[in-house]
């Protein structure tokens, strides 16, 4: 929503509501879908290189039309949406982050590794067509599960809300919308706000890519804490050779390597130099 804003007093109107949206989002998220417990079952399949176990685990190294195979025939095997794994972001062509509860996103993990080889694993031998796709897999440091059908009552709760508490971004501060693409949609097209921010949050999957690279900008900011490990280098990635500036807010000193600004350059004259 940054985008449409005209002056000082839209910035505190429109953040008022944003974070409003983002607050209340979050916590319907983790009410919606708690976080269990893991089961002794799902803790003794897992490898501790892939990280602490989460409802979030990132897969890289398959395509997307791979994964969604994989995911579908986990999924073929349980009856139940709510033991079932979804598609949550896609960050590349072969790097998705994929989510459910955490013991089914456990579960899941497991089945891949039949299903797949891990780095380094000798497939020489094996001809080509039948050889495993190689993937890395690392669980992503997140207790909630969203961008996914499990959340779909949320959508309509949010709505709800944002009419309550005067939250709605379809409201008369929001008519001259500029051009913008999130998530591959044009919110200047006319299309309702509200739903359009309720199911970013909460189901639809998120492409990256279609994102960033749709972005007539200058500078993208980040303001997730990590540095340049987290979404600052995901988007210098996306994003590389478009004359795009990365700005990282939690890091105190510029990633010259990677092109990285640092919290220091938002105070620039003139940030455009």
């Amino acid at each position: 929503m940054f985008p449409t804003l005209t002056d000082e007093i839209s910035f505190y109107q429109k953040s008022r509501k944003m974070l409003g949206t983002l607050i209340a989002g979050g916590s319907k998220i983790q009410l919606k879908v708690p976080l269990e417990k893991l089961s002794m079952s799902a803790a003794a399949s897992c490898v501790p290189s892939d990280g602490k176990p989460s409802p979030m685990v990132s897969i890289q190294g398959v395509s997307r039309d791979g994964l969604e195979k994989l995911i579908a025939l986990f999924n073929s095997n349980h009856s139940q949406p709510t033991d079932y794994v979804y598609l949550a972001l896609i960050n590349s062509f072969d790097m998705f982050v994929v989510t459910g509860r955490l013991n089914v996103v456990v579960q899941f993990v497991h089945f891949i590794r039949q299903h797949c080889a891990t780095p380094g694993t000798d497939q020489s031998s094996i001809p080509f067509a039948q050889r495993k796709h190689m993937v890395n897999i690392s669980y992503v440091n997140s207790s909630i599960v969203t961008h996914c059908a499990l959340q779909q009552n949320s959508v309509d709760w949010i709505g709800k809300l944002d009419d309550k508490k005067n939250w709605s971004y379809n409201c008369g501060d929001t008519q001259e919308i500029p051009s913008v693409m999130v998530n591959g949609i044009d919110i200047s097209s006319g299309i309702n706000l509200d739903e359009m921010v309720a199911r970013v949050l909460f189901t639809d999957l998120f492409d990256w890519p279609k994102t960033l690279k749709g972005a007539d900008a200058t500078h993208i900011v980040d303001f997730s804490p990590g540095g340049f490990s987290a979404f600052a280098r995901l988007a210098r990635g996306i994003v590389d050779g478009s004359g795009i500036n990365i700005i990282s807010c939690s890091s105190l000193l510029a990633h010259k390597i990677r092109l990285l600004g640092s919290k220091a350059d938002l105070f620039q004259r003139d940030i455009r130099s």
